[in-house]
């Protein structure tokens, strides 16, 4: 997994909100969409023009610790450890599989509730008992599966 790889996978679930505020081109969102599902890797320009907050961050991140903007440390430490504490559905947390029957919709728990999330990438394979890292109510990866 690369960097740039990591950050699409996290930032392409917040696509629909940028696009319903007028701040995103759908074309380009839906480009990132379809590449990060295939595997493939998205720009750091086409990222930084859909996600320029993301950017900011990633970028303030990297010049605070000596690393590249998109190195694989760089962007791991970003959505993993410091998007925890962001507010609703934006926050990244791990979250516990409980349920496992749809083709699409996974419930998943944590000590305080539980609800459903979509299993965004198919090659994100889960069962009942796993641990995942959630974004936008998307499931991005198992945890324990990091690259």
């Amino acid at each position: 997994m690369t960097g740039k790889l990591l950050c699409a996978r996290f930032a392409a679930p917040c696509g629909y909100i940028r696009q319903d505020l007028g701040k995103l081109d759908g074309v380009a969102w839906l480009r990132v969409v379809e590449r990060t599902k295939r595997g493939l890797e998205t720009s750091a320009h086409t990222l930084q023009y859909c996600f320029p907050e993301m950017f900011k961050g990633l970028r303030t991140l990297a010049r605070a610790t000596g690393r590249e903007t998109f190195s694989l440390e760089n962007v791991a430490e970003y959505w993993r450890e410091r998007h925890v504490d962001r507010p609703g559905d934006c926050r990244v947390q791990v979250v516990r599989v409980v349920a496992n029957d749809h083709p699409v919709l996974a419930e998943v728990s944590t000590p305080d509730r539980g609800f459903v999330v979509i299993k965004y990438y198919p090659d994100v394979e889960v069962r009942v008992g796993d641990l995942v890292r959630i974004h936008q109510r998307c499931i991005i990866e198992k945890v324990g599966d990091e690259s």
